[in-house]
């Protein structure tokens, strides 16, 4: 436990020494030699925490200590507790032990028997104990307090006294319990899976690689490329020099803002290893970085980016890790076989590389009333470099916690936050946790000594915005249908076009009424067929964009209802597309709105809040092509005849009315129907938050209160995603994937392997949400595939034949008109 934190060395040797001394009843190591199954009398948290708190307060530990410490320890196999209030918090559960607790204590007391009727038992358990306590204490007076039942009764029943005493004295007794409870299951659980320290230390990568990364790129065509260039270089120049002040810096939370097409990427990945070099260096220990995005959607692509600059890395230098991924064991059996896999796994989910690629719900919801699961992660942390990567795109009412668990990372684990936009949500700036940022970079920063960003943009705009009617307040004008959209688009579509939509729904309903203008299939029926024939493992991206007609018309769909292998790989094919300049029409959903280095010469947008607005403009004339070209922001209209899709989403299921905020600030900067990509990313963007926090409070909200009070259960319960549960299916791309899935799920029983080996097929895996409005589609769905594990909620699906490859995963139905409006 020394080696994975910095807690106090006492606390330490208490709670490593003595949380397993359960074990040394009859009952558990008959259970060990498989004498006797798992049971009550196995248990060992209980007695292990009773006899931590004995040994702490022998110490005569400060309270903070005494309670962090065994509640860490009772709890080292399961889930922390609220610290105030409510049924099943502390209190609670071993508050009462002559009452509603009693059989509790009983137990602890028949295993305190246990030990002490067994001499060699008893010899361990005091030699455990002298050490722990630094002679201070014996087993004897250990066993004699305990069995009193006073001191850790009294203890839960004034938890919240020592949590409110703890922060009122400028300490944070949340933090203090997780990082407590995190390291202690972290060395808990690698001791048990065999895994050597040295497998727990990150590996090393070159932050020169980016530059060298970049040296490879193609040279400027012209005047107006390589001014775009300089800019880039200089952009991440002065974040480069500014590393060393902001690590001198009060504050430990800084940003990075630049227009999309700026580099923010590189930029971010050069800074935040620079960054952990020096603290590494500074401070003599590891120094991780942790880089999360919003969408598993756009993990791959940013991936296979680092993958191009760090060719070489290996299993302890980079990672990708999702909720696909996160299949810890916990204290799951495993087969000798599986053992290396289960280590790796333990590594993989701990986040020990150098530099682990993840989402925002990974990291905050690891960081707010953790799983076991999740709490190994923490300890990783420490130390750390964390960049949040488009950070606009977390649920407003997560964001004052999100600067909340922001200070739990600086001051309990020393690290730097680095968050990383074109539109910063000003997540330090409003809100109270944290001092204000410190600047890396931004888009009119002066110390670009020529051309910056901002003053770019304004020589050479690449877009104007334009308020459809559909979507303009000063009219009456209703939604617009997705017939007369698709034919808006496609009317003599002669260049790549966007378009993205607000639901999954509308974008099918938009696609399907578009592909009516094609004679021959969609772009998605070529690319499933190219895949069955060559059944390669590699996709050869040159081979198919060869083989297209790109004299005519194509059109594209995607959302995440398509597998991530056909998302990432039609991606690449429109990116060769839009440098052909081919008539191709993309419909898709918020996922390629960010993160995707990919430049159409058309845009629509849905009606959406002006942060996904700007974001989806980063998709447009990305490039700067010679002349401006015009982003329309349109409405949508239902392609199942009620609320707009626009309303549902931001709206009716949003936390306060962000579009209200995004009338107001185009109204105030618009000239006619039209914005400026200047006044866009800047004052609008400001007016936005100005207007959007205000109006809906979102700086008030009461989440971090759940930190205050270290209601670690109930915090454990909030989620980024709302959502009850959701469903993941593999979706075999050829025959020979459809031969091993189906044989992942004719197991006699629920196989752990066949479920590991299927978690690891994360390109072929659909996740769907399940939301109350679309049980339905889910159950018709479930009617067509075979279960690996109902209870996870995972499946296969047995035939090709059951995914569009238009649409992607849908519930069947037999009527012509699901086609339009699943």
């Amino acid at each position: 436990m020394r080696d994975l934190g910095t807690l106090d060395d006492s606390l330490v040797v208490a709670i490593a020494g003595l949380h397993d001394i359960g074990k040394l009843t009859t009952w558990f190591q008959q259970y060990i030699r498989d004498e006797i199954p798992p049971g009550n009398k196995t248990h060992h948290s209980h007695i292990g925490g009773a006899v931590v708190n004995y040994a702490l307060s022998a110490l005569d530990a400060d309270l903070d200590d005494q309670l962090a410490g065994t509640v860490a320890v009772l709890k080292h196999h399961g889930a922390l507790p609220d610290m105030q209030g409510g049924a099943g918090g502390f209190a609670q559960q071993f508050g009462d032990p002559h009452g509603g607790n009693a059989e509790t204590y009983d137990a602890i007391d028949r295993k305190l028997d246990n030990i002490d009727s067994n001499p060699d038992a008893r010899a361990v358990a005091e030699s455990l104990i002298n050490r722990a306590t630094a002679g201070e204490g014996s087993w004897a007076e250990c066993k004699e307090q305990i069995n009193a039942r006073e001191e850790l009764p009294k203890l839960a029943k004034h938890a919240s006294h020592v949590v409110s005493y703890v922060n009122d004295n400028e300490g944070d007794f949340y933090a203090h319990l997780v990082d407590t409870w995190t390291t202690l299951t972290l060395a808990d659980t690698t001791s048990a899976a065999h895994i050597d320290l040295e497998d727990l230390s990150c590996g090393t990568l070159n932050p020169d690689a980016v530059q060298r990364h970049i040296r490879g790129f193609d040279a400027a065509t012209d005047a107006r490329e390589a001014e775009l260039n300089e800019i880039r270089d200089t952009a991440r120049e002065i974040a480069l020099r500014r590393v060393g002040s902001f690590l001198d810096a009060k504050t430990q939370v800084a940003n990075i803002t630049l227009p999309t097409g700026f580099g923010k990427t590189l930029t971010s990945t050069q800074v935040g290893l620079t960054l952990a070099d020096r603290k590494a260096t500074r401070t003599g220990q590891p120094s991780r970085v942790v880089y999360a995005l919003p969408f598993t959607s756009i993990i791959d692509q940013t991936a296979d980016e680092l993958a191009s600059v760090f060719p070489d890395a290996g299993a302890l230098d980079l990672a990708v890790h999702h909720y696909l991924a996160d299949v810890s064991p916990d204290e799951e059996s495993f087969e000798t076989d599986a053992l290396a896999e289960r280590d790796r796994m333990l590594i993989r989910d701990s986040w020990r590389q150098q530099f682990t690629l993840t989402t925002f719900v990974q990291l905050f919801e690891s960081l707010a009333g953790p799983r076991k699961s999740q709490g190994l992660k923490l300890p990783s942390l420490r130390n750390a470099v964390v960049i949040l990567d488009e950070p606009q795109a977390l649920p407003p009412e997560w964001m004052n916690l999100v600067s909340r668990l922001c200070r739990v990372l600086t001051d309990r684990y020393n690290v730097h936050v680095i968050s990383m936009t074109a539109t910063q949500p000003k997540l330090f700036e409003l809100f109270e946790h944290t001092l204000d940022p410190f600047t890396l970079v931004e888009a009119d920063d002066s110390a670009f000594s020529t051309s910056s960003p901002m003053s770019f943009i304004d020589s050479h705009p690449r877009v104007r915005y334009t308020i459809h009617p559909s979507a303009d307040s000063t009219t009456t004008d209703s939604p617009l249908s997705p017939e007369n959209a698709a034919a808006t688009v496609m009317e003599g579509i002669e260049s790549p076009t966007l378009a993205i939509c607000n639901t999954v729904s509308s974008s099918r309903a938009l696609a399907t009424h578009a592909s009516e203008y094609v004679s021959a299939e969609t772009l998605n029926e070529h690319f499933a067929e190219w895949v069955v024939e060559h059944d390669e493992s590699e996709f050869d991206v040159d081979g198919f964009v060869a083989s297209l007609d790109t004299d005519r018309p194509l059109v594209a769909h995607l959302t995440t209802r398509h597998r991530p292998f056909d998302r990432l790989q039609l991606i690449s094919v429109a990116k060769r597309l839009c440098k052909m300049n081919a008539p191709l029409l993309f419909v898709s959903t918020q996922l390629i709105e960010a993160g995707v280095d990919v430049s159409f010469d058309r845009l629509y947008r849905d009606f959406a809040p002006v942060p996904s607005i700007v974001q989806a403009a980063g998709r447009c004339n990305r490039s700067f092509g010679a002349e401006r070209r015009d982003v329309c922001i349109w409405k949508l209209e239902s392609a199942k005849d009620g609320q707009p899709p626009s309303e549902v989403i931001y709206s009716t299921l949003a936390f306060g009315d962000p579009l209200a905020g995004t009338e107001t600030a185009l109204d105030e900067y618009r000239e006619g129907i039209h914005v400026a990509e200047t006044a866009m990313i800047s004052d609008v963007v400001d007016r936005y938050y100005s207007a959007y926090h205000t109006s809906s409070g979102t700086t008030t909200t009461s989440l971090p209160s759940l930190v205050d009070e270290a209601k670690c259960s109930t915090l454990g319960a909030k989620h980024i995603i709302n959502q009850q549960s959701s469903i993941d299916v593999l979706v075999p791309r050829s025959g020979t994937e459809v031969e091993k899935i189906t044989q992942l799920a004719t197991q006699s029983d629920v196989n752990k392997q066949a479920v590991y080996e299927a978690r690891g097929m994360q390109s072929i895996t659909v996740s769907i949400p399940a939301y109350p409005s679309n049980q339905d589609e889910l159950n018709r769905l479930r009617t067509r595939l075979l279960p690996v594990d109902e209870d996870i909620g995972l499946y296969v699906i047995p035939e090709l034949s059951t995914y569009d490859a238009f649409l992607g995963l849908r519930a069947p139905d037999s009527t012509v008109d699901s086609r339009v409006i699943g």
